[in-house]
This record gives structure tokens, sequence and C-alpha cells, in this order.
């Protein structure tokens, strides 16, 4: 719903408040009473006076009738909708299996027409374009398509029809971008190339070959009819939520919003194998959490400067120690990882000034009432440096205020207990002597004596010798 415009002269949420009260015949005015709104007796004198809800009303504020002020309404433009965009939908609760899941829509936006045509809506697009989940994570493919577009409208198909499908995109021809966001995984399609791969070779989310058909043709049980661009396809499609079970990226496309004039349509899955969520998190704050409640960010108003994408995953601890080995460096302090390693981006500084957020990290169930536990950060470009920050343990999570993204983790520092026994042993032993000499000399003071006569004499034959 777009260009509302509501006004604070009646209630318009008020049940009562409603055609009834138009008026019944032109320039009476309509029958809402604002009497009470003005600390007037009744609709009458209201009326009287010129307080009632009609085109460019005469008002008498000083109620000598020699006085009157007209005002520029127009009731056609007071408190309406302009361009009413509102779209119905249906919430449902989730099945019993996905209460504790977390499950991503994956839906289509935009409308049939190039750019100028659909404006102020926008042309075709994946909605999320580019999804991040994990292995285990749900998928929920729907969207719905329109029999009701201008006719004039671009695009391909029957004039005034939207449709969408969803296939993989073909196989790589050519190095694509940095090659980052799939470095260590699978990739699967090339998002640069406009045809689909062979269904036979395709792989998406794991789903199963019917389940790929479906999202091809959009037309379960569909028999017959113009398919080629999916005219005889229903508007609506509902894949249901389904389990991610393989881990990459994937490069998807529709195949009939796909040319010249409507840009492509394309989107992209990348799922790992460890968990990680995304978040878009602005001047008015909010929250991120990984699953099993592994690391938390909270942040309050006004301490990120704008809205930024903030994206979080936690590695095993064995594979954050690998990667830190792989960039040929080490970590020492300390003596065992008392956490996952938690990676924060983007790895820079996020907050206004001096700035900071919550961020909580969980704890290994055997290090959680440890009392010597520190928490690090440092940079997964290159884990050259660490930085030891101040936090506190709340029940099993370790609490920060940080300004910055980064690789968070936790170290248990542990005095080794042999080491301990053997200083304090050692301790031990030296005040023994200590203590043994000074008895044995108070006892015999002409040894002490006969010490200190050879300490003089070994003195002077020093300095005869200069």
């Amino acid at each position: 719903m777009r260009y509302n415009i509501s006004t604070a002269e009646f209630d318009g949420w008020d049940g009562s408040t409603n055609a009834t009260l138009n008026e019944v015949q032109n320039d009476e005015g309509s029958l809402l009473d604002l009497s009470s709104k003005y600390g007037l007796s009744d609709l009458e004198e209201a009326r009287d006076r010129g307080y009632v809800l009609e085109n460019n009303p005469q008002t008498d504020i000083f109620d000598n009738d020699k006085l009157v002020l007209q005002l520029a309404i127009n009731t056609a433009q007071f408190g309406r909708t302009f361009q009413d965009r509102s779209h119905a939908m249906a919430m449902r609760s989730p099945p019993d299996e996905l209460v504790n899941s977390r499950v991503f829509n994956v839906n289509v936006r935009g409308k049939r027409g190039n750019i100028v045509q659909v404006y102020p809506a926008v042309e075709y697009d994946f909605v999320p374009n580019t999804l991040m989940a994990s292995v285990g994570d749900y998928v929920h493919i729907q969207w719905t398509g329109s029999n009701t577009n201008p006719r004039n409208n671009d695009g391909q198909g029957l004039a005034g029809t939207d449709r969408s499908n969803m296939v993989l995109q073909a196989d790589t021809v050519y190095d694509e971008d940095s090659g980052s966001v799939w470095e260590g995984r699978s990739k699967f399609g090339h998002w640069g190339r406009s045809y689909p791969e062979i269904l036979d070779d395709s792989t998406l989310l794991g789903l199963t070959r019917p389940q790929r058909e479906m999202l091809a043709l959009v037309a379960p049980g569909q028999f017959r009819g113009e398919m080629s661009e999916l005219d005889d396809a229903g508007t609506y499609f509902d894949l249901g939520p389904q389990k991610v079970t393989t881990a990459g990226v994937a490069h998807y496309m529709c195949t009939r919003n796909n040319n010249f004039s409507n840009r492509s349509q394309k989107g992209k899955l990348v799922v790992m194998d460890i968990p990680i969520v995304e978040a878009q998190i602005g001047s008015m704050g909010g929250e991120m959490e990984l699953p099993q409640k592994k690391a938390m960010v909270k942040v309050e108003v006004g301490v990120l400067p704008d809205l930024m994408s903030m994206q979080m995953e936690s590695w095993p601890s064995e594979i954050g120690n690998q990667r830190i080995v792989d960039a040929g460096e080490s970590f020492t302090l300390g003596n065992d990882y008392a956490s996952e390693f938690v990676v924060l981006n983007p790895q820079e500084k996020l907050t206004v000034g001096k700035e900071s957020f919550r961020m909580e990290i969980q704890l290994n169930t055997t290090k959680a009432k440890s009392k010597n536990l520190k928490v690090y950060r440092t940079n997964s470009q290159h884990f050259a440096t660490y930085e030891e920050l101040d936090s506190v343990v709340e029940g099993n999570m370790a609490v920060i205020m940080t300004d910055r993204g980064g690789v968070y983790f936790v170290r248990e520092n542990v005095q080794v207990a042999g080491a301990a026994v053997g200083g304090t042993l050692a301790a031990v032993v030296i005040i023994i002597i200590i203590v043994a000499t000074v008895v044995y000399f108070r006892k015999k003071p002409e040894k002490l004596e006969a010490i200190n006569k050879r300490i003089r004499h070994a003195k002077r034959s020093a300095q005869s010798s200069v």
C-alpha cells in the first residue's frame, strides 16, 4: 500500500466511522460528529460553527458569526489511500517437525515489464537472490504469478501474464569473480550463463529429480498445453519446505524471464556445512543468533551508523585451529579451546565512534565453570595478530562488548599442575637451605669468621696483583 494519507480530525479506525456518515445531499456536509474533538456541546453546534467534514468549510472560531475562516479541505483527498497495493496472504503454523528448525522462504518479486513500465515496482527477481543457509536448514520455495498485468508490458509468454520457474544454470565455462564464495565448496552452475543444466545432470539443494522437474515446469500433474514459456502453468507454486542436504554453491535461473527487455531473473544459494546466519542491522539496532545458540549479537539503537549486512558463522575448534596453521601462524596462549570459533563479518570496525555492541559465545560444556577463560579476537585474512578482550561469564556464555567483526574464540588458561608443584618444591628447598645455613653459622661462629678471613685475603691479593 503506497501514498496512504491519514488525518487526526477523526478516528478512522473506529468501526462506526464508515460510509453511512456521508452527506445525504450535496453541500450538507458529512454526519460525522466532531463536537467532542473541539470542545463543542453537540453535533448541531459543531455544524452551526462550521466544524463539519465537508469541502472548504467556513469555521466560526470566535462564536460571533462576524469572522469566519475558510479551510482548504477536499474530502476526496482527505484521509485516503492512493494506489492500493494491498496483498492478501495466509500465515500458517509450521508442522511439528519444523518448530525448532530454521526455514527460509525463497520467493519472487517484481512484475512483467521493463524498468520504465513497472515503475515504481521492480522487474523480476528472486528474493533473496543470494541465500546463505546451512546443511539441515529448510528452504520453502513458493511464489505467485498473475494474469492481470497490462497487456502491452514487455515480457515473454502470453501477454499480461506473470510466470516463474527455477532451474540450475549450466556448468562453468570461464573464471567468475574471485571465487571466494565457493572456495573449498562444490560449485553448481555458472551465474554468468543463460542456459540451464540438463535435468538429469543437475543437483539443487539435494532435491529429488521429480522435485527438480516440478521447479522447472511449475506444473505438477500438468498435461499438455503451452508450457514452453509456462503459459498454462498455474499462477501459484508451492514446493513446500525442503530440507537442505547438500553443501555447496548453486546458481539458478528462470528460463522464461531471461531476455534483454527484462533483466535476467537469477539467484544463488550458498549452503555451508557449518552454522551461518545473516541479518540486516542498522541504526535502529537488531539481533542475530546462530542455531543452538552457539553465539548471539545484540546491537542497541544508535550503535551502527547505517544499515549493513552482517553475517555470523561458527567453526568447530579443530577446524579453526587448522585454518590458523594453514595460514602459517600459531596460537599458543592458554591450554585448550573453550568454545568454537565465531566469525562475524564484515571483519572491520562497525560502530559509531566509541560505541560497542554485545556479543555472546557459547562455552563448551566442560569449560563453562572454569575460572580461567580468556576471549581472543583475530582476523581470518591473516590470523597474524590476536587481541585479548575483557569478558564475563553468564551461565554457559562468555559475554564481551566489541565494536568490530572478526574471528572470536575462548581459551582456557589453566596453570599446568606439574609445573606449579615443581616451582613450589623448588622454592621450599631454597628456603630450607637458607634457614639451615643461618642456624649452622650461629652454632659455629668460628666457621663464619674463617670464611670472612679468606674473603679479605682474596681481596688484598687481587689489589696487589693490580
